[in-house]
């Protein structure tokens, strides 16, 4: 494929690309930690003031068993953005919370194992748990469920494909914080990798009085009270990541066409130059083959022993000293040698010894010698 045409083939393609990135904003493979507390690991921290039962990690995952639908709560671990994410003024604000993960046993009212902090700190003091994830038991298995956030008029919103206890999956919130009160959704999307999900559920506004969600912080949690019960979860990875907007995607793949028109019109322009400079090139040559074959025969300057005259050159008489006589060369044609008297017209010929063999008048083969020139330097020319 020529350059110009991949430039025009990768520039078709870059809104497709464009509409699937998304920058991370924070991210945890697990496989990559040290097994024992999450907690001092990367940036994670502890949350609230609960110490019993540390995450920890082993074997790549951070793993807990939950309460068994008991009361008791646990250690929380938040890793924090570098810098909260607030409500847009206008239009809407697209992050992804992935985690991949597999659940090992759910209670019937299952408390969130995961959220976003509203702040980036480690207060409690209206640093309140958005985009709570939960597992639910739902008859041999589970169900996977979400809400905007802990106000009532945000309920939660649940799968109905019941999933397997054990079995890994790659869950997908996909929050969408729209500008405007009341209207913040979140679509839940599982499959067995991030490269094959499907749509699995959504929450979004009820009713009631509600207050929009700003994010700040990634937390596992196991928390738990009389009512919501801890869930045994083992995480494998997690991450946040934004979106482009279809607004933001259109401006990326307009910026990027315009900087693959400029390159291709440099590209252009470069090939014009080139064809100029082979134009001119060429018309150098022909001007060359032309000129060798209008001027039968060019001369060279040269001492020469003149012995016996040849028969066109009876004006010439025999000498015994050295003197100049141009010698007169074969045409490329088969003529008959012709002596040219040198003019500033003529173009000087450069060669050597061999490059003159079967050019010289054969009566004058023995009387070629002592010419200046280097033999490549004839190559020059033709």
């Amino acid at each position: 494929m020529s350059r110009t045409t991949a430039i025009f083939a990768s520039a078709s393609a870059l809104l497709v690309a464009a509409a699937s990135s998304a920058s991370v904003i924070v991210s945890a493979d697990f496989s990559t930690y040290a097994d024992g507390n999450l907690v001092g690991q990367n940036g994670w921290v502890q949350y609230n003031t609960q110490t019993a039962n540390p995450l920890t990690v082993s074997g790549g995952r951070v793993t807990w068993a939950g309460n068994g639908n008991t009361s008791s709560n646990n250690q929380d671990a938040m890793l924090a953005f570098a810098e909260q994410i607030t409500q847009p003024l206008t239009g809407s604000t697209i992050l992804n919370f992935d985690i991949l993960l597999s659940v090992a046993s759910a209670g019937a009212s299952g408390s969130y194992f995961a959220a976003l902090n509203t702040t980036t700190g480690t207060s409690t003091s209206g640093n309140f748990q958005n985009v709570r994830m939960v597992a639910q038991a739902s008859g041999a298995g589970f169900v996977f469920g979400t809400r905007v956030n802990g106000q009532s008029g945000y309920p939660f919103g649940f799968g109905t494909d019941v999933l397997n206890f054990g079995q890994t999956y790659a869950l997908r919130a996909e929050i969408n914080l729209v500008a405007g009160n009341s209207n913040d959704f979140i679509n839940l999307y599982v499959g067995s990798d991030f490269d094959n999900l499907s749509l699995y559920g959504s929450a979004g506004y009820g009713a009631g009085t509600v207050s929009d969600i700003s994010i700040g912080a990634m937390l596992l949690s196991q928390f738990s009270s009389g009512t919501a019960f801890e869930s045994g979860v083992s995480v494998s990875s997690m991450g946040v990541s934004l979106v482009p907007t279809p607004g933001a995607i259109a401006l990326l793949g307009l910026a990027g066409l315009v900087a693959r028109a400029a390159e291709a019109v440099q590209v252009l322009d470069h090939l014009v130059v080139l064809a100029g400079e082979i134009l001119v090139e060429r018309a150098v040559q022909d001007q060359r083959v032309r000129v060798l074959r209008e001027v039968s025969f060019r001369t060279v300057q040269r001492r020469v022993h003149v012995a016996e005259p040849g028969p066109d050159e009876a004006h010439l008489q025999p000498v015994v000293a050295e003197h100049v006589e141009h010698v007169p060369f074969r045409p490329h044609d088969g003529a008959a040698p012709v002596t040219l008297e040198p003019t500033p017209g003529n173009l000087p010929l450069r060669g050597g010894r061999a490059a003159l063999d079967g050019r010289i008048a054969p009566h004058h083969r023995e009387a070629r010698a002592d010419v200046p020139l280097a033999d490549e330097e004839f190559e020059e020319y033709l």
